[in-house]
């Protein structure tokens, strides 16, 4: 059974839905937030929310553009992400 198939034009994408936990969208190169570290160890060493944050700044700025900087400072007991590009 073959259902015919309309094809349309000039149908505008529905704006995306989709929410961020983290403001990178916002960021203006200079801009950086912190967040607390978890406590949590990864399997190489480094604190998860440390290793989610980095993960998750590459990949935004690889789809939308942008690069980011993630520090970790133990003393202060935070991660800081900067926009540098």
């Amino acid at each position: 059974m073959n259902l015919p198939i309309c094809i349309e034009r000039d149908v505008p994408l529905p704006e995306s839905k989709k929410q961020y936990k983290y403001p990178f969208a916002e960021m203006q190169i200079g801009d950086s937030f912190a967040i607390p570290l978890s406590g949590e160890i990864g399997r190489h060493g480094e604190d998860l929310s440390a290793s989610r944050l980095r993960s998750s700044a590459s990949t935004f700025g690889r789809v939308h553009g942008g690069r980011f900087i993630v520090r970790i400072d133990k003393v202060g007991g935070s991660i800081r992400c900067w926009k540098v590009e």
